[in-house]
C-alpha cells in the first residue's frame, strides 16, 4: 500500500512538473507570429493614417518632444548637456577643415586682373601642394540660410522653386556673436554646373580652372546643381564659397516659404512695425505697428518691384529673421516646440544633424538680438540687361573688406566678374 501511494505521488510530481513545463513554454511568444501581427498593424496604422491625411504617428512624438526640451539637462546628463552647451565641441573638426583644393586662398592684390594660366612655384613637374586653410581670426561656422520662393502662386504655374532668400550666417563661437551677410537674388555672378546638368548648359557654359560656369543670377545656383534630386543644395553652397574667394561653406540650412507662413501662425503672429504699405495679388498690408499672420509677412518680405528692389527685400527679410527669433525666445513659443517640429519637418532641408542643430539652438538662446547680431547686404550695383535679364553687377572689392572685417583673412575674389565691367 505505501509503495503505491508513493508511486501515485511521484506520478503526482511528474503531471505537475509537465504542466509547469507546459505553462512556461505558452508564456513564451512565438516570435514568427508576433512579428507578422506587428506587421499587419502597422500596416492596418498606415492604411489608416494615409486615408485620414495626418501623420498620427509624428502626434505622438509631441509629449516625447516636449519632455526633452523641458527636461533636458537631466534626460541627457550633466557631460552630454554641457557638451552641447559649447557647440566647439560639436564643430571642432568642421573647424578645422581643409578648403577646396580648386579655390584657392592668396594675398590682396589692387593690380589688373591676372591671366588664369597658373605658374607654379618651380618649374619641376611636381603634384600641386594641397592649400592651407584658412586661419580666422575665432572659430568662426558658416552656415548657409536659404528660402526656397514657394509661394501659392508659383506651385500653381509647376514652376520649381528657386532660392531667392539667401543668408549667410558667419557664427563666431569665440566671440559669441553673428555676423549676416545676404546675397540679393539678381547678383550676377560665376555659378559652377553639376556635372550631371552639363547637357542643359552646354549653349552658355564654359570651362573655367577646371570647373564648368554659367554666368547667371546667383539663385540659378540651385538649378544648376540639379534642384533637389541632384547636387542642388551642395552647388549652392559652392557658389556662395566661390564668390566668396574660397571661404568654405560648412552647412545649409533650406525652408520652403510656406512653412514660415505656417510657423507664424503656430507662433500666433508676429509683433512687427511694418515699414511700409505693401499691396501684392490682391492682398495689403499697412504701415504700423501690428500682429502680423504668416501670410502677412510673407507678403511683406516677398515684395521687391516697386518697393527698393533687391536690396530693400535683403533688409525686410533679415529684420524678419530678428524679430521671429526674438519672440520664439518666449514661454509661449517653448510650450509649442512640437507643434514647430511637426511644421518644419514637412519641408525643410538641411545636411546639420540633430545633434549640431541642438547645439546651435542653445548657443543661439543666448545672444542678444540687438547686440550679439551684425547684419549687412552684399554691395551691388545696376548694370544693364544681359540676355534680357534684369541683373545687378556685385562690389567684389567691397565683398573682399567685409571677408576680412568678419574672418580676418585676405581672399581673392574673382576680379572678372565685379560689376564693374559689365556697366
Amino acid at each position: 500500500m505505501d509503495k503505491d501511494k508513493k508511486n501515485m505521488q511521484n506520478q503526482d510530481a511528474d503531471q505537475k512538473e509537465i504542466n509547469e513545463i507546459v505553462v512556461d513554454d505558452s508564456e513564451m511568444p512565438d516570435v514568427d507570429v508576433v512579428i507578422e501581427e506587428e506587421d499587419i498593424e502597422a500596416e492596418a496604422e498606415e492604411a489608416k493614417t494615409a486615408s485620414a491625411g495626418t501623420p498620427k504617428k509624428k502626434k505622438r512624438v509631441w509629449p516625447i518632444v516636449l519632455a526633452i526640451v523641458i527636461l533636458l539637462p537631466s534626460l541627457l546628463g550633466a557631460t552630454y548637456y554641457a557638451r552641447l552647451n559649447n557647440a566647439l565641441n560639436v564643430f571642432n573638426s568642421d573647424l578645422n577643415a581643409t578648403p577646396s583644393p580648386t579655390l584657392k586662398p592668396s594675398p590682396v592684390s589692387t593690380d589688373t586682373p591676372e591671366p588664369s594660366a597658373t605658374v607654379g612655384p618651380t618649374p619641376e613637374p611636381t603634384a600641386e601642394p594641397t592649400p592651407e586653410p584658412y586661419q580666422f581670426k575665432a572659430n568662426i561656422l558658416n552656415v548657409l540660410l536659404l528660402g526656397l520662393d514657394g509661394s501659392t502662386e508659383r506651385y500653381d504655374k509647376n514652376y520649381l522653386p528657386k532660392t531667392d532668400t539667401m543668408m549667410l550666417l558667419a557664427i563666431n563661437f569665440d566671440e559669441n556673436k553673428v555676423d549676416i551677410i545676404s546675397f540679393p537674388r539678381d547678383s550676377y555672378i560665376r555659378v559652377p554646373v553639376d556635372d550631371a546638368r552639363k547637357s542643359s548648359y552646354k549653349k552658355r557654359s564654359y570651362t573655367y580652372k577646371g570647373q564648368t560656369y554659367i554666368n547667371d543670377r546667383i539663385n540659378a545656383a540651385f538649378a544648376a546643381g540639379g534642384w533637389f534630386k541632384g547636387n542642388g543644395f551642395d552647388n549652392v553652397k559652392k557658389t556662395v564659397s566661390h564668390l566668396m574667394g574660397g571661404i568654405p561653406i560648412h552647412y545649409y540650412a533650406a525652408v520652403d516659404m510656406n512653412v514660415v507662413k505656417n510657423i507664424i501662425d503656430i507662433m500666433g503672429g508676429l509683433n512687427y512695425d511694418v515699414d511700409i504699405d505693401v499691396k501684392i495679388c490682391g492682398r495689403e498690408v499697412k504701415k504700423g505697428m501690428q500682429k502680423l499672420s504668416g501670410q502677412e509677412v510673407l507678403d511683406y518680405s516677398r515684395v521687391r518691384k516697386g518697393y527698393g528692389g533687391d536690396l530693400a527685400r535683403a533688409d525686410r527679410q533679415q529684420r524678419i529673421v530678428m524679430a521671429v527669433m526674438s519672440q520664439l525666445k518666449s514661454a509661449d513659443s517653448i510650450m509649442k516646440i512640437p507643434e514647430y517640429y511637426e511644421e518644419v519637418s514637412k519641408k525643410t532641408y538641411t545636411d546639420l544633424n540633430l545633434e549640431q542643430i541642438a547645439a546651435l539652438a542653445l548657443f543661439a538662446n543666448k545672444l542678444d538680438m540687438e547686440d550679439d547680431i551684425t547684419r549687412c547686404t552684399m554691395k551691388t550695383m545696376y548694370v544693364p540687361r544681359i540676355d534680357g535679364k534684369s541683373i545687378l553687377g556685385v562690389d567684389l572689392y567691397d565683398l573682399q573688406k567685409k571677408i576680412k572685417e568678419i574672418y580676418g583673412v585676405d581672399v581673392r575674389v574673382d576680379k572678372e566678374m565685379d560689376g564693374r565691367n559689365f556697366k
